[in-house]
């Protein structure tokens, strides 16, 4: 219908005209239609032959689009990504590598999912995930680990806050001062409880957070100091705040976290890569007034 001629179909089929044609008395046949009248050595369609034509066309640009997706998954443009990840390291340093990863991946879906230490890792363990970013060290046999960076913790404050005007924090000159604080069952609360602890301090802390991000939102209402992972503030993300470093120095790993069952993608395989130079390129890194 789309040539005109036996012969024109012929060509764009790449095949022989009398395998065209003995194809077309197959289905008409087959069918028990008609096809085609032939007027003036061209073929014209029946009524019936444009009726169907309608509907496969209908079937054909289906079927185009599922070789399209075969295409895009070979190459890795059309693909699903399912991250779950510490929630230190949503506001930026994810967002980052995602978008470095563009060009290669123009048609790439993400999901972002952030959660607490122990989500986490049920996460991934029920394959809810493909891959994993934590901001803390895991040991557990349902996930295999890549410990790619090392993150140092930093104190956040005020600008007019006393501490601003020190190019470091102790540990000993937080003692009675107001402290944003993470639960003891956060890799962040029990890092800085031992911290304290070593110091002979006890920290005056009112209340108590899940994220360091939570943390600085206390921060900058006024609710005292807190000590979180530079991965929180990476990319200016509180630029209404100041940070400074913490002797002796805490620091987090930073870790890529996998199911060992499931095989990563091409997308995953990239954003581990991405997670990687990131880091290498960032942690650890000089921290700036």
């Amino acid at each position: 219908m789309m040539a005109g001629t036996i012969s024109d179909a012929a060509k764009m089929l790449g095949v022989s005209q009398p395998a065209v044609s003995s194809m077309l008395h197959h289905i008409q046949d087959r069918s028990g239609i008609r096809l085609f009248e032939q007027v003036k050595g061209r073929l014209l369609p029946t009524q019936e032959a444009q009726t169907l034509f309608a509907e496969i066309q209908t079937t054909w640009k289906s079927v185009e689009r599922v070789q399209r997706l075969c295409r895009d998954l070979s190459t890795g443009r059309a693909s699903v990504l399912r991250i779950a990840a510490s929630p230190s390291l949503g506001p930026h340093i994810i967002p980052s590598v995602v978008k470095g990863m563009e060009q290669a991946f123009p048609r790439l879906s993400v999901s972002l999912e952030l959660f607490t230490p122990t989500l986490l890792i049920d996460c991934l363990a029920a394959g809810d995930a493909d891959i994993g970013i934590a901001s803390h060290a895991v040991d557990h046999p349902a996930v295999l680990t890549k410990r790619v960076g090392s993150a140092p913790m930093v104190c956040v404050m005020r600008p007019e806050h006393p501490l601003a005007a020190r190019a470091s924090v102790r540990i000993a000159d937080l003692a009675g001062l107001p402290l944003v604080s993470h639960s003891l069952d956060m890799p962040e609360g029990a890092l800085i409880a031992e911290a304290f602890r070593c110091a002979g301090i006890e920290p005056r802390s009112q209340t108590q957070v899940r994220s360091g991000q939570s943390a600085c939102w206390f921060v900058r209402s006024g609710a005292g100091v807190a000590l979180v992972g530079a991965v929180t503030i990476a990319g200016d993300t509180f630029p209404e705040l100041i940070s400074r470093p913490i002797e002796p120095c805490l620091s987090l790993d930073i870790a890529i976290l996998r199911n060992p069952l499931r095989a990563l993608s091409k997308a995953a395989r990239a954003f581990s890569s991405g997670i990687e130079a990131y880091c290498s390129a960032h942690f650890p890194q000089k921290l700036e007034r």
